[in-house]
């Protein structure tokens, strides 16, 4: 890192060892040019550069490494020279490849064969099985320590017993979560309702909002709001972050890579409405109560312009007017809202 660099504060993704570190020094970065989204995506269009607004929120909120010319565009924008690209882009490889399917294994093959010379005695079959989990296991083990002394193969074996194991109570609870709450289709999609509305398994019995007589009040609203996968917003700050900070202000998130919206408030607290139409409290709170629900499956299938209103509380409802759904490819929700309350 030059000089210049580490004396104005820029970050250096040489110190960067893992996806997540590498896409914090990123965020870091934008924050050291302080540019917000459309700032950059304009910086980057005068430049001649290709940088959408959409994708770079998507990347940033994620702790998975970005393309290499989404990092190059990136760091460009933000007023790096060609060295500094080239070094941003170096150190997005380097971790790619420690942390790909080849980067770990082989060095941890070396450092217990270092310690443990090979052998040339086969696993027992008590220890691999004939043809079932065990053999399985067994085609997990490096070469070089299926080739070791009996003490380090039992060691790494067990070790790969222990991680197939956690890797299955994850697949049965990706699928719990997929199927969704009691009533929905089994494909976990909610209703077979095509508009995709809120189910109507709710338990609610009257409407969520109280009588039509209410004098209901706007006390804040908010425009070109990006919510990505696994964030979520709290209405009354306008705050959005990750689910991972559990929140307790958080009213609404996306999930199951933005497909899924999320109310964790209960009772149900969410309706998507028939049709688009006027932002009103009104529209809310004549609202049936089997269309409200606690979360709406297939998201990706909403189209611009829908409304869903939203209870985050007794006294106070939020309409939703989706300005750009996500979808498969860019999982990233741009809307603006209203908050009303009852007076």
């Amino acid at each position: 890192m030059s000089e210049s660099a580490r004396s104005s504060g820029r970050p250096d993704p040489a110190e960067a060892q893992t996806a997540a570190e590498f896409v914090r020094a990123l965020r870091r970065l934008k924050q050291w040019t302080g540019q917000g989204y459309r700032q950059l995506e304009k910086s980057a269009g005068v430049a001649g550069q290709a940088l959408p607004r959409s994708t770079l929120t998507a990347a940033l909120a994620r702790d998975t490494l970005p393309r290499d010319d989404l990092v190059a565009a990136f760091v460009r924008t933000c007023g790096g020279d060609d060295s500094e690209v080239e070094r941003w882009v170096a150190a997005r490889r380097r971790i790619a490849a420690a942390t790909g399917p080849d980067g770990p294994e082989p060095a941890l093959a070396a450092r217990v064969e270092a310690l443990d010379p090979p052998s040339q005695a086969p696993i027992p079959e008590s220890v691999t099985g004939r043809g079932g989990i065990g053999a399985a296991l067994a085609d997990l083990v490096p070469p070089a320590v299926r080739r070791g002394s009996w003490p380090i193969r039992v060691l790494v074996s067990a070790l790969c017993a222990v991680v197939a194991i956690t890797v299955v109570a994850a697949v049965v609870s990706t699928v719990r979560d997929l199927t969704g709450p009691t009533g929905t289709d089994p494909a976990g999609r909610g209703p077979s309702n095509p508009d995709l509305s809120a189910s109507s398994t709710s338990t609610r019995t009257s409407p969520p909002l109280g009588g039509q007589g209410s004098e209901w009040v706007k006390v804040n609203s908010g425009e070109n709001v990006t919510l990505a996968d696994e964030q979520a917003i709290d209405f009354e700050t306008g705050t959005v972050g990750s689910w991972n900070d559990k929140n307790p202000g958080f009213d609404v998130g996306l999930t199951q890579r933005a497909d899924r919206l999320v109310a964790p408030a209960q009772p149900a607290s969410l309706a998507l409405l028939d049709a688009p139409g006027e932002e009103s409290a009104d529209r809310c709170t004549t609202t049936p109560p089997d269309r409200w629900d606690s979360n709406i499956h297939g998201f990706h299938k909403v189209k611009a312009g829908a409304n869903i209103c939203v209870t985050t509380g007794e006294r106070r409802c939020v309409m939703i007017t989706v300005d750009r759904p996500p979808d498969s490819v860019v999982a990233v929700l741009t809307f603006h809202y209203t908050t009303w309350e009852r007076h």
